[in-house]
């Protein structure tokens, strides 16, 4: 890619500056390579400026996919009884929804800021939990099981005690969810159950197209009353809970 942005902005220039004999392959190659030796700072003014059109271009192509999923999908889903594990009253001001998997650095560490705003005094947030987890990153391959394991206690009214003690583990392994099961008084034979039934699967299912619908590719991601935010960056979220407020 560098290559090509280099051959056009050589061409480019000897071209302004050519006139009269046709030069040959060699003799055009000899002048582009001097032109670029004494030139570099143009070349690399181009290759910048590829990559922040191509940037943008990116950054247009997932903001469609985005509000196309919030509009779509999520925007129906708030609108009636939610099936996803939720926090706060239905006609809540600000509504949050966060994609988030149990072995990503980022979503821990987010998840004290997730909190906050569910137990707000005000009770005007509503926070709908969305389980996506991300196996084919390294290190998150046992990431499906602690989304299971979630959903699974949700069905027993414990989604929070095994959300927050995933988090807390840092890494989800079969003695993680036991241990959070038994010190939370969840019924384990019943969560193993559950963790392989058709409830759970089929919200699994559900979530997987809706990351496909909005091309998400990374945890954590917030919807915050339909403006999305890709990644983890408090200051940027308390600003868009802010404006939801003011809204």
């Amino acid at each position: 890619m560098r290559l090509s942005l280099i051959l056009a902005a050589s061409a480019a220039a000897l071209s302004l500056g050519a006139c009269g004999a046709k030069m040959s392959d060699a003799e055009f190659a000899a002048k582009a390579k001097d032109w670029v030796m004494k030139n570099p700072q143009v070349v690399l003014d181009a290759v910048d400026a590829y990559n922040r059109k191509a940037g943008e271009d990116a950054d247009a192509k997932t903001k469609v996919a985005a509000d196309k999923l919030y509009n779509d999908t999520l925007k129906p889903q708030l609108a009636k009884q939610v099936l996803d594990p939720t926090i706060g009253p239905a006609n809540a001001k600000v509504t949050i929804v966060q994609y988030t998997d149990y072995n990503c650095p980022f979503c821990q560490v987010a998840n004290a800021w997730v909190f906050k705003q569910a137990d707000d005094p005000r009770k005007d947030v509503r926070v709908v939990f969305k389980e996506m987890p991300i196996p084919s990153i390294p290190g998150h391959e046992s990431s499906p099981d602690g989304s299971r394991a979630a959903l699974a206690a949700d069905r027993q009214g414990k989604y929070r005690e095994m959300h927050n003690a995933l988090m807390k583990a840092k890494r989800v392994t079969p003695g993680a969810i036991e241990k959070a099961a038994k010190d939370n008084g969840i019924d384990y034979a019943k969560l193993i159950a559950d963790m392989k039934g058709p409830e759970v699967n089929a919200r699994m299912e559900q979530i997987a197209a809706e990351q496909e619908i909005g091309q998400l590719n990374g945890t954590p991601t917030f919807f915050i009353n339909g403006q999305v935010l890709r990644g983890w960056s408090e200051e940027q979220l308390d600003k868009m809970m802010d404006d939801a407020r003011r809204s």
